[in-house]
């Protein structure tokens, strides 16, 4: 019984540790890839995106509406994969226009995911509350096509949960274990009219570069 409770320990730590690796400033969503401003951005639109790292990645799609002038809302779902464990995620999330800064939009941002990962093995739930700067000129690299750049800073509250089934001689019990962490995100990138709407690329740097590209599509 103790070495399967060792083990399981195992498992747990080495599952805590990879998972942990893995956070950006919206957890599970997508890149910012936009104006700090939202009169800069249509009053609905839905956007896919694929982000990924050496160990992550996640195919997400998003639905933005612009509440009023300040504020915009979002929610997101994806199909991510963190090494081996995989499943579904979702998010909610918002925009709030704040220029403060001479000659440029800023904006901060906060939002909400969750995701249910399974191995087979184990399952893992994350939750993650993220905040973020964001920062955009209100001058386009080139006026001509639109090309301008955007810079984000934040922080994410990353919660880990593993659960790990065993079989301890007895029947069928599992060990569980938990890790809480803060992580630091600096990241940003560029973004572009492109047809009915906006293509953009970027990436978000922690312990490692997340690289992401998107295509939001504007419906009004």
């Amino acid at each position: 019984m103790q070495i399967h409770m060792k083990i399981s320990k195992t498992i747990v730590a080495l599952a805590l540790m990879a998972a942990s690796m893995l956070t950006h400033a919206d957890f599970f969503g997508t890149l910012s890839g936009r104006s700090a401003n939202p009169a800069d951005s249509p009053p609905l639109s839905v956007e896919g995106s694929f982000s990924f790292s050496s160990d992550y990645q996640n195919i997400g799609a998003r639905v933005n509406y612009n509440v009023n002038e300040t504020i915009t809302v979002y929610g997101d779902f994806g199909l991510s994969d963190i090494g081996e464990p995989d499943g579904n995620s979702f998010g909610v999330g918002l925009f709030y226009y704040l220029p403060v800064l001479e000659g440029y939009d800023s904006a901060v941002q906060a939002s909400f995911h969750t995701a249910s990962l399974d191995t087979g093995s184990f399952d893992t739930d994350v939750t993650a509350f993220g905040g973020a700067f964001l920062v955009t000129p209100q001058t386009p690299l080139n006026p001509d096509t639109g090309l301008n750049w955007y810079a984000n800073v934040g922080l994410t509250l990353l919660s880990i949960d593993i659960d790990v089934p065993i079989f301890d001689g007895f029947g069928i019990g599992s060990v569980s274990a938990s890790d809480d962490s803060t992580e630091l995100q600096i990241g940003g990138g560029v973004y572009m009219p492109y047809g009915p709407g906006t293509i953009y690329g970027g990436a978000d740097l922690i312990d490692e570069f997340i690289v992401g590209i998107g295509y939001r599509y504007a419906i009004q």
